[in-house]
């Protein structure tokens, strides 16, 4: 039987045997009922999607079930802005 595990970055489908082995070690981490997380905007992401990538990173949503109270709490972990001023801001201080 294949599993989804992804890095954050790729997905890939294999035995738990296979992912064991070769690729736990490597960052890699199952993906929670075949949720990919795709590779665009955050605040473009559903709420399963949101709980996944959440999970990936490591990053506590205990208790928030609404898309800007997951949104919100993974910003504040990975300390981003949804207008992207953040970044704009770092580069010119």
């Amino acid at each position: 039987m294949y599993q989804k595990y992804t890095n954050g970055e790729r997905t890939i489908e294999l035995t738990p045997r296979a992912y064991e082995v070769l690729y736990a070690h490597q960052g890699f981490k199952p993906v929670d009922g075949d949720q990919d997380i795709p590779d665009k905007p955050i605040e473009e992401l559903t709420v399963p999607q949101l709980k996944a990538y959440a999970k990936l990173h490591d990053i506590d949503i205990t208790g928030k079930t609404a898309k800007p109270e997951i949104l919100a709490a993974i910003q504040a972990v990975e300390g981003g802005g949804s207008d992207g001023n953040d970044q704009t801001q770092e580069q010119t201080v």
